[in-house]
């Protein structure tokens, strides 16, 4: 019984161990009255990612649709409503819902309103892989020394911060090739000099400026990002909802 209500849980639910364990290690009707609250989120991704939400001190509200809004200036600011089966895989791939909180507090500080949709467009185009800093990870080819193809000057080497003032970068989604730093899908790097070497970028989701119309939403421009690494393989990452150096 969970909030005077009877819940059903199969041996197949992901948390069956841990929720048996609670409710079976209740000595009494006290200790299992206190472990209630975790018990629900175990069994509620919501009910966990509101008591994150709150810890992080955030203006974050969610409904019992897992629609998500903020408040921001006073105003409420929604967030698209294909965040709720991504919430859903976190909590089955590793339960650490953190990550998104914090991914969502930094798309709200975004200036432009309207790149929650563009952005959340990409994230499912390439498979939502999030930091543990909330950050989202996305691909860049570059030249075999790691230069920028675009002017094989600018370093791109794993470790390095790139960053350009936001107003230099182009806002129009519909002008696809245009200025910024750069960052891709999977699917897109066969469309751009293929061949060279391929780095994993980590972008803040309010450093994003634009995601261009073309291609299916799969590349975007931001500007601030950091190269974490090169990888030889991209789609190893694909079925990863929580990024750890150890990926």
């Amino acid at each position: 019984w969970v909030d005077g209500t009877p819940k059903q849980v199969s041996t197949s639910h992901k948390n069956f161990k841990e929720i048996s364990a609670l409710v079976k290690g209740s000595a009494t009707f006290e200790e299992y009255v206190a472990n209630i609250p975790r018990i629900e989120e175990l069994l509620t991704p919501i009910v966990q990612l509101k008591r994150i939400a709150s810890l992080e001190g955030s203006e974050l509200f969610i409904d019992d649709n897992f629609q998500v809004s903020f408040k921001v200036d006073g105003n409420s600011v929604s967030v698209p409503n294909g965040i709720a089966p991504s919430i859903m895989a976190i909590q089955q791939e590793g339960g650490n819902l953190e990550p998104m909180v914090r991914f969502l507090r930094k798309l709200v500080d975004n200036p432009n309103k309207a790149v929650a949709n563009q952005l959340w467009g990409f994230i499912q185009a390439c498979g939502l892989c999030l930091t543990l800093e909330g950050n989202f990870l996305a691909y860049k080819n570059v030249n075999n020394d790691f230069t920028s193809i675009w002017d094989s000057r600018t370093d791109n080497s794993p470790g390095t911060v790139l960053g350009m003032p936001r107003s230099e970068v182009e806002h129009n989604p519909d002008k696809t090739c245009s200025r910024g730093l750069h960052f891709a899908a999977w699917g897109y790097l066969a469309h751009y000099a293929p061949g060279r070497k391929t780095v994993l970028v980590s972008v803040s989701p309010e450093d994003v400026v634009s995601v261009p119309t073309d291609y299916n939403n799969q590349k975007g421009r931001a500007c601030k990002y950091k190269i974490v690494r090169e990888v030889a393989q991209p789609e190893e990452l694909k079925d990863v909802a929580l990024f750890t150096e150890e990926h």
